[in-house]
């Protein structure tokens, strides 16, 4: 068979993309042609979804991350902030007590303010623990008074409000008498001595921003409660009726000696991000964290 003329192949060629359709009463022929790709409309709906789906997913992204952080930094900070309580607490437990002439039985627990302008905040706890390892307790009634390297101060760090610090005073004999009118000088002194020691606690306290000249204040808590107070038992006549009724410890008392209980209640403001201390609003973000602990003690006046 002879070849087909070029002509007549490429008529054919074209014949077979053509397609016979009946519009109206007539039929016309109609050119269609393969389709290659996606129309400009086509790609426009198509990158709008994209990028609207991108959009979402990474806000989504960005909301579970930021809940991560949130909820790792409350828990790093609630960590934090018990372990420093739980450490209080034991050296609250360690506390001795002493008994010098002409003085009643004393606890060696107190509380020093710091000024703030016209408000006195109470952030240093001072106990007469036996020093960093405690166990003064154990050693029963002292007829002594406490010395400083027996001590140790919980305190908002006075460089750097944001740590909390244990400060205890190695190998200084000066006394520290708690009934003391010059008790809190005493302690400030030894504060100011090269030889302290400090260990960092917790470095996520809030901060209160003073005024112009009034210093930034760590946002710790300290109060101390004893049953009875000392009002109410130098109302009293020891070994009386009134001495008996006093509201001593688990009732436990003697002619001329009783249990007397000492409660300290404590709060930390904690910041779960210190580099962000207010919400977009302004508010705080400090987390308070409360403890309380008994100290009770054979007293005797």
């Amino acid at each position: 068979m002879l070849p087909l003329p070029r002509e007549v192949h490429d008529r054919r060629f074209l014949d077979l993309h053509k397609r016979r359709i009946r519009v109206g009463p007539s039929a016309q022929f109609v050119r269609c042609h393969p389709r290659t790709g996606f129309t400009l409309v086509e790609l426009v709906i198509s990158m709008t979804i994209l990028s609207f789906t991108t959009m979402v997913i990474g806000g989504l992204m960005l909301a579970i991350t930021s809940a991560w952080d949130h909820s790792t930094s409350l828990e790093d900070s609630r960590r934090q902030a018990q372990a420093s309580l739980a450490r209080i607490k034991w050296m609250i437990q360690q506390s001795g007590t002493y008994k010098v002439a002409g003085q009643a039985t004393t606890l060696g627990i107190a509380i020093i303010p710091t000024t703030c302008g016209s408000y006195q905040a109470p952030t240093q706890l001072v106990v007469w623990s036996g020093g960093s390892n405690g166990g003064m307790n154990a050693q029963g009634l002292k007829t002594r008074l406490p010395l400083a390297s027996e001590i140790v101060v919980y305190t908002p760090d006075p460089t750097t409000p944001s740590r909390l610090v244990e400060v205890t005073f190695p190998g200084n004999a000066t006394s520290v008498d708690f009934r003391s009118a010059g008790f809190n000088a005493t302690i400030a002194s030894v504060m100011q001595t090269n030889g302290r020691q400090s260990i960092l606690l917790c470095d996520r306290l809030h901060v209160t921003i003073g005024a112009a000249s009034v210093p930034n204040v760590g946002n710790i808590r300290f109060e101390m409660t004893t049953n009875p107070s000392d009002s109410q038992i130098a109302a009293v006549s020891v070994g009386s009726q009134a001495w008996n009724d006093l509201p001593w410890g688990q009732g436990l008392v003697g002619a001329d000696r009783a249990l007397r209980t000492t409660n300290i209640r404590m709060e930390l403001q904690i910041d779960p991000n210190p580099a962000k201390p207010l919400n977009d609003n302004g508010t705080s973000t400090a987390l308070p964290i409360p403890a309380s602990i008994n100290r009770q003690y054979v007293y005797q006046p």
